[in-house]
């Protein structure tokens, strides 16, 4: 059986990404896959979400997959922190250091309860960088979590969720990525909107107030919308990836959309987010709707 080598590029992130999917999400059949990290130096939480999950993928499909460690110890040693080399088998031992800066990555299985500690990790990064007053935390809380009740409740995803998020303290940066092998926005939100005719549709329509492929009734279509008007009122990003094609919505409004050759299977939201008074501070126009509140 071939051996395919899938070699990291020096630095991955959400905008070049597109090199690592093309990469990853082809046919393999009869074939052995090798991820080499020899030359990597750097990537960002949503690479590192999204290499954790093509090896799940892989084994999905009896496709064997192989390690090879980066050169670069400073990465490898980020690699053991965010647990990656445990969650893909390379490495039993759980004595290893977790950082202040990141929450580690985590598989969380469909149909699995939603854990709130795992929420307020996350909340206590970007707390980090601002102190909330205690509505504006709630709603910010509430909007994370709907990404992950999202996967939960309707995305079908026969692997679950991953997810990592990453502080960086000098940016003053937050970064948090959830990824999901299920039906994709196009599918799930058809059930709602049956004129959506491509992704690109999709996700436009995923991130207006109150869109929900309304599954359940948890599902209060505000998790994207909140976390877009925060990013365009402030400064970062959200990329949101579903299919073959990627959107990313920028922080001055303007928009960039990539098609792919390869097909993601499945969604990634991948927020970046540098927390301000400002931009946090939009919450307070939003308080007086109607929101699920599960805390």
């Amino acid at each position: 059986m071939k051996t395919f080598p899938i070699k990291l590029p020096a630095e991955i992130s959400s905008t070049n990404i597109d090199l690592l999917i093309n990469t990853i999400f082809q046919d393999f059949t009869n074939k052995k896959v090798l991820l080499d990290f020899t030359y990597a130096k750097w990537l960002e939480p949503i690479c590192l979400a999204l290499v954790a999950f093509s090896v799940f993928h892989f084994h999905n499909k009896d496709i064997p997959v192989r390690y090879k460690r980066p050169s670069n110890n400073n990465l490898q040693q980020y690699l053991d922190s965010c647990r990656f080399t445990k969650i893909i088998n390379v490495k039993k031992n759980t004595d290893i250091e977790e950082l202040e800066t990141n929450i580690p990555l985590r598989h969380f299985k469909l149909n699995s309860l939603l854990d709130y500690a795992y929420i307020e990790r996350i909340m206590n990064l970007i707390k980090h960088e601002v102190s909330l007053e205690p509505e504006i935390e709630r709603i910010l809380r509430t909007s994370i979590a709907e990404l992950f009740t999202n996967v939960n409740d309707h995305s079908r995803s026969k692997l679950g969720c991953f997810s990592l998020a990453q502080w960086y303290p000098r940016k003053k940066k937050v970064c948090l990525t959830v990824l999901d092998n299920g039906i994709g926005f196009l599918k799930s939100l058809q059930q709602v909107y049956p004129d959506l005719s491509s992704e690109k549709e999709a996700i436009l329509c995923s991130i207006e107030e109150k869109t929900s492929s309304k599954s359940t009734d948890r599902n209060a279509g505000m998790g994207l919308y909140t976390i877009k008007l925060m990013i365009e009122a402030g400064s970062g990003k959200l990329d949101i990836i579903s299919g073959n094609t990627q959107v990313t919505f920028n922080s001055d409004g303007t928009l960039n959309i990539k098609n792919w050759t390869n097909s993601f299977p499945g969604s990634i939201i991948n927020i970046e987010l540098e927390p301000t008074l400002k931009n946090l501070g939009i919450f307070a126009d939003t308080t007086h709707r109607e929101e699920e509140d599960w805390f």
